[in-house]
């Protein structure tokens, strides 16, 4: 039985036990489909969240704005004076005036209250964790397939950018526009895997949330913010400003910014603009901090997820959808879903049989592949993500015990579409 899920082509298999290897990635992986984290790092992408906000996603959002026993928007709309589609709707929130605050002083007025639950929805990010025993791994692995747009270019591809950072050079692949900020972050924080956190600390959430809040304590007490300068509003607005400086460190253009956001983040062009700093960082995650210590946690969960730092500075991306996580999550009664476009063929053929090898008898798992719609109508920036392997791909799902159909979407010419197994 085969299911459409947005950009996703998702397979189901019954599968059984078999042998197989996997080489070694570069980082810890991870898998399985999750919903969407409480980030807004997108880069110069109104378009496509506009249409992802009016889209497929709108039920969810409008939800979000409406929490009960939350923080909410007074009508249906986000605040279109905001530098940044739905990026601060202080003027139209139940708690708009405490927006202009010191976060430090409204979070004194309401002790034991979740700071993302009293400000939801004033940025379209900021939404509290559903649970109250959190599972990081999960929301993580959520947010970075939430942000894998439609130039996503896959597991370490893209271009090569070259952060000039705080006296370091720090390299990474632009994978994805709204990667660059994260990836560069995470460095800065020390939240990366191989600077001493790795995602296993995850699995007790209560662990994992003390191990926030001790960076946040850290990060105060060399910082010294002062109470001015953890005012809601100002960090919502610094959002896309703090991303625009991020490409002045890793010298890239924003000429197609937003003035208002080109002047916040003082750039007038790429040979005169102001790179991030660690404080800068900083700070953006400290008032994380102060609106609870599980959103910070959240924050740091993602980042370390995403990626982990190699020799030479280099940040190195892990596989989101990998064998281990997938085959728990189907032994546990779910269907583990496996990212397929982050391998190469023979590597992917390796990892299903990996799965398979973990599988516990008759428990069915997931394969994913990114196949968007190509030419005509369909975005400039779409692209084949199999690189042309996708009907070598399919070949291997077959071979390796697809069970039934399967149908791609938006590939009409694809000799495949209609392929049954039996």
């Amino acid at each position: 039985m085969a299911r459409w899920c947005g950009w996703t082509l998702c397979f189901t298999f019954t599968a059984w036990a078999w042998p197989g290897t996997m080489a070694e990635d570069d980082c810890v992986e991870l898998g399985t489909e999750m919903r969407m984290l409480q980030l807004g790092t997108a880069v110069a992408e109104t378009e496509h969240l506009s249409e992802s906000l009016h889209g497929k996603d709108a039920q969810r959002l409008t939800a979000g704005r409406h929490l009960r026993n939350c923080g909410h928007l007074l009508g249906d709309e986000c605040d279109p004076s905001a530098n940044f589609f739905c990026s601060n709707n202080c003027p139209v929130h139940s708690h708009g005036e405490d927006c202009y605050r010191p976060v430090p002083q409204v979070m004194a007025e309401h002790p034991g209250e979740d700071g993302y639950c009293y400000f939801n929805f004033t940025g379209f990010w900021v939404s509290p964790l559903k649970d109250e025993d959190p599972d990081f791994v999960d929301y993580a692995i959520q947010g970075i397939n939430g942000l894998r747009g439609p130039d996503y270019h896959g597991h370490n591809q893209g271009r090569l950018l070259k952060y000039h950072f705080e006296g370091q050079v720090v390299t990474t692949y632009m994978d994805s526009s709204h990667y660059s900020f994260d990836d560069l972050y995470g460095y800065s924080l020390g939240y990366l895997q191989n600077q001493g956190l790795e995602p296993s600390m995850m699995k007790n959430s209560s662990h994992w949330i003390e191990l926030s809040k001790q960076k946040c304590l850290e990060i105060q007490e060399k910082y010294h913010f002062q109470d001015e300068e953890l005012v809601l509003a100002d960090w919502l607005d610094d959002n896309q400003a703090l991303a625009t400086k991020v490409f002045c460190a890793a010298n890239l253009s924003m000429e197609l910014t937003l003035p208002s956001i080109k002047a916040r983040a003082n750039y007038k062009s790429m040979q005169d603009c102001e790179p991030i700093t660690a404080r800068d960082f900083a700070k953006h995650h400290y008032i994380k901090c102060l609106l609870g210590y599980p959103n910070s946690a959240s924050d740091g969960a993602y980042l370390n997820v995403r990626a982990c730092l190699l020799e030479g500075n280099h940040i190195g991306m892990g596989s989101v959808s990998g064998h281990e996580l997938v085959a728990a999550v189907s032994n546990a009664g779910g269907i583990g879903t496996l990212g397929g476009v982050t391998f190469e063929v023979q590597g992917f053929r390796k990892e299903i049989q990996e799965v398979k090898r973990r599988l516990n008898p008759g428990r069915p798992f997931g394969v994913d592949l990114l196949i968007p719609k190509l030419g005509g109508t369909a975005r400039a920036t779409n692209k084949d993500y199999t690189h042309g392997a996708l009907p070598e791909m399919v070949d291997i799902m077959i071979q390796e015990g697809l069970a039934t159909g399967l149908l791609v979407r938006h590939a009409p010419n694809f000799p495949y579409a209609e392929a049954k197994a039996t």
